[in-house]
């Protein structure tokens, strides 16, 4: 060091490169542990996991940029919920805490969310998560990450979640997603769709392109409401593959309008909401 400079030497090379002060390098400054608690690797990846597919990607809708984080009380216990959304689909999921924490609602950034997939890698272990009204930090025996939130209001998601769908599907969900992602390939527009027409037990799955292509196939279910019609966004549908841990998944209908919930019968702390297309 000579002043701001760093002189390095190497061989037959010289470098000269201009430096700032050590001083001028944000402080460190750990936050207040008052919402402090514990999970496991799995658990925090899993309540990741089940949500980020959902985050917008949208930047003018800024505060749909993450995943909302909040606690909500599950009877005696008190249990973190983890919710994103683009406005086209829905994913919520939620876990019990062991300790009682007060946490009204945080976004956390998409950016800090992948961060952590690559950070965390085969980390075993726990980790301490503390948050507060601006940051969250994440701390493990060698490493501490600290991240700004966004600064938004998430909406009020609960108001999307229909309550009066009344027509019930159970469906095998690998023959479902495999049939899906056959159909599709047809169509290959901007937005590929497909439309699924639900009768007698029956799921049949169609696609059209611009160009003329179509592609139709039936899937079996158990369905005895009425029959309906639905266009979806057929990637929508296709994300949710990674989700679903059972071999069946429930689909709850009302009309070919309204929001589609979306149930894995091996996770009940999970739930899933897609918006249909217009026909």
């Amino acid at each position: 060091m000579e002043g701001n400079r760093l002189i390095i030497n190497s061989d037959n090379s010289v470098f000269e490169l201009n430096a700032l002060s050590a001083d001028e390098f944000p402080k460190f400054v750990p936050l207040d542990p008052t919402n402090s608690f514990e999970l496991t690797i799995p658990q925090m990846k899993r309540l990741f996991n089940k949500t980020k597919f959902a985050i917008s990607a949208e930047e003018t809708r800024y505060y749909l940029n993450g995943i909302y984080f909040h606690t909500v009380a599950n009877g005696s216990k008190t249990a973190l919920r983890c919710v994103a959304t683009d406005g086209h689909r829905l994913a919520k999921t939620e876990l019990d805490l062991s300790n009682a924490v007060n946490i009204a609602g945080i976004i956390l950034p998409r950016k800090f969310i992948l961060q952590l997939d690559r950070i965390l890698g085969d980390f075993e272990g726990k980790v301490k998560m503390i948050c507060t009204d601006t940051q969250v930090s994440l701390e493990a025996d060698n490493f501490i990450i600290i991240s700004k939130l966004i600064d938004g209001t998430f909406p009020d998601y609960e108001k999307v979640i229909p309550v009066s769908n009344d027509k019930l599907l159970q469906v095998e969900a690998e023959p479902f997603f495999n049939a899906i992602d056959r159909v599709s390939t047809v169509n290959q527009d901007k937005t590929p769709t497909v439309k699924l027409q639900f009768e007698n037990n029956n799921i049949k799955i169609m696609a059209t392109s611009t160009d003329s292509n179509k592609g139709d196939e039936e899937v079996a279910a158990s369905y005895a409401a009425e029959a309906l019609e639905i266009l979806f966004n057929s990637k929508y549908i296709l994300d949710l593959q990674d989700v679903i841990e059972g071999e069946t998944m429930i689909l709850e209908l009302l009309n070919q309008s309204s929001p589609v919930i979306v149930k894995d019968p091996k996770d009940a702390t999970s739930l899933y909401i897609l918006m249909p297309m217009r026909i």
